[in-house]
């Protein structure tokens, strides 16, 4: 994540949070939040937590959905993942 100002928080129908982050052209969104650590209109900086991911009580599946758009077009975010 680069730095930018959280766009929006959507609530979906299973209770989770998806975070919409602006950074300039490109709209990043963090979805499958249990909960959120940022709001509306804050600005967010590179490695900044913005939430929680969600885990599955019975799969105990953990799974970040992470999209990359830019302007409209949505991209592949592999080239933008930080390696460690």
């Amino acid at each position: 994540m680069f730095n930018g100002e959280v766009l929006n928080i959507l609530i979906g129908s299973g209770g989770t949070k998806n975070v919409l982050v602006r950074h300039g052209n490109y709209i990043t969104s963090y979805n499958n939040l249990e909960n959120s650590f940022v709001k509306k209109g804050d600005k967010i900086v590179t490695g900044q937590k913005i939430g929680r991911i969600f885990t599955d009580k019975l799969s105990k599946e953990t799974k970040l959905i992470f999209v990359l758009f830019k302007n409209t077009t949505r991209l592949n975010p592999a080239l933008w993942m930080l390696k460690r």
